[in-house]
């Protein structure tokens, strides 16, 4: 919803992603929907603490500040106030790695994530959560693309090591202190030759896409060449993705992975398409 305030020109439209910071509406919006759908639900109105709230404050006091636990408070407003902190004063990658184990917990669960990304979107906020991993993706396009080929493997056995490799590269892209964007890129390539050999018996990309047409399915030209480039480039040695790093290689950069990884995702969710209407798949069958 646009303000008056914006329309008149009198504050800015849109912020400045935030990448590496966090202000303060980011953070106090971050924390009333944590209040609202999570502490409100759960917090004891006197010492007598319901199984949930004991959960959350053994696991945050244990796991998540790794403090002694008997040496904390169990007054039901004092754990209140040092969780509130985190967000509203800790560093900005607190706030995320408190949201993080927040759902690693199930604290957060996977229907309320979508509170999390309005806000995130609607702040600025550089990450969104996907597949229950914050990561540096805000294009909701490329978001929905990457979730639905991340789950494929949660349909059909045959296929489950697409949502293995696709959740190693996410996993990999969410980490905020090194990433090995070559790593991203690997799993993602790694992703296209799980479904292609699930449905061609097929080892290289090139001879199971051969093999998928032959079957009477036509993949364009153009879209097929496309591909056999991206996976060229996967074994190139100058790239350093799959081979030894030579001299003069290019290392991998953040735009580089978080491309493969939303490709990839969208051919996967094509093939398996194609395969679905050619009878190759069904749903928690074998093809």
């Amino acid at each position: 919803m646009t303000r008056f305030s914006q329309r008149m020109g009198i504050v800015p439209m849109s912020k400045v992603l935030q990448v590496d910071s966090m202000d303060n509406d980011l953070r106090n919006s971050l924390w009333n929907i944590f209040d609202v759908l999570v502490v409100r639900k759960i917090k004891p109105s006197g010492y007598s603490e319901s199984a949930k709230w004991t959960k959350l404050r053994v696991n945050w006091i244990m796991h998540f500040e790794k403090k002694i636990l008997s040496s904390q408070s169990t007054e039901p407003s004092s754990f209140e106030w040092e969780m509130k902190n985190v967000f509203i004063k800790g560093e900005w990658w607190k706030v995320y790695d408190a949201i993080q184990f927040m759902i690693d917990i199930g604290s957060i669960s996977s229907d309320e994530i979508h509170y999390y990304n309005t806000i995130l979107e609607r702040e600025s906020s550089a990450y969104r959560i996907i597949d229950n991993l914050i990561v540096p993706i805000t294009n909701e396009t490329e978001i929905g693309t990457i979730e639905t080929a991340s789950t494929i493997g949660d349909l059909n056995q045959d296929i489950a090591g697409v949502s293995v490799h696709l959740r190693k590269a996410l996993s990999e892209l969410s980490n905020k202190t090194a990433v090995d964007y070559a790593l991203v890129i690997r799993e993602s390539i790694s992703a296209v030759e799980t479904i292609v050999k699930a449905i061609t018996s097929e080892n290289t990309l090139g001879a199971g896409l051969r093999k998928i047409e032959h079957r009477g399915i036509t993949i364009n030209s153009q879209l097929k060449e496309s591909f056999n480039k991206v996976y060229a480039y996967s074994n190139d040695p100058e790239a350093g993705i799959r081979h030894a790093v030579m001299s003069g290689h290019q290392p991998a950069d953040f735009e580089t992975a978080k491309y493969l990884l939303v490709t990839c995702s969208a051919f996967i969710n094509y093939l398996y398409g194609i395969s679905q209407k050619a009878g190759m798949f069904n749903s928690n069958s074998s093809q």
